[in-house]
């Protein structure tokens, strides 16, 4: 069922993933092709927003934090995956591969290549200070609409 504290969870994460993929490609090469990879992390921190904070913001200010940093720990992830298997799917178009096992293990090789991004500084606020940020505003629209 919709609630005050989904939308707001589910707002905040796409502004938090967003901003943190805004980062991130401006860490790449300039002549890196980047497409809708800002949106298409707005709209996972959307969903995440949604379905892992937005509940939790029911409870305590302590769990809603939590829940946030979660949430951002998982957005995270399932950004750094996504941004692996679009480029192996890439280069899979290309016949880099041998088989389909080495594609697939490649995509771990490129979510660890592509996950060093997370060690920039900003990107760790942007995801661990809005997380909480994002876990107190959900908990603030829970209390407030109830």
């Amino acid at each position: 069922m919709p609630t005050a504290a989904k939308l707001v969870a589910a707002l905040a994460f796409a502004a938090i993933g967003y901003l943190a993929a805004a980062r991130a490609v401006a860490t790449l090469p300039e002549n890196a092709e980047v497409g809708l990879l800002r949106e298409i992390i707005a709209a996972f921190g959307l969903l995440l927003g949604w379905k892992l904070l937005g509940p939790a913001a029911e409870s305590r200010l302590t769990v809603s934090l939590a829940a946030g940093l979660t949430t951002a720990v998982a957005l995270a992830v399932v950004g750094v995956f996504f941004v692996a298997v679009y480029q192996m799917l890439v280069k899979s178009m290309h016949n880099f591969y041998k088989g389909p096992m080495q594609a697939l293990e490649s995509v771990f090789d490129l979510a660890w290549e592509r996950g060093q991004v997370l060690t920039d500084p900003v990107i760790l606020v942007i995801l661990l200070g809005g997380g909480l940020v994002a876990g107190a505003l959900a908990r603030g629209a829970a209390r407030l609409w109830r």
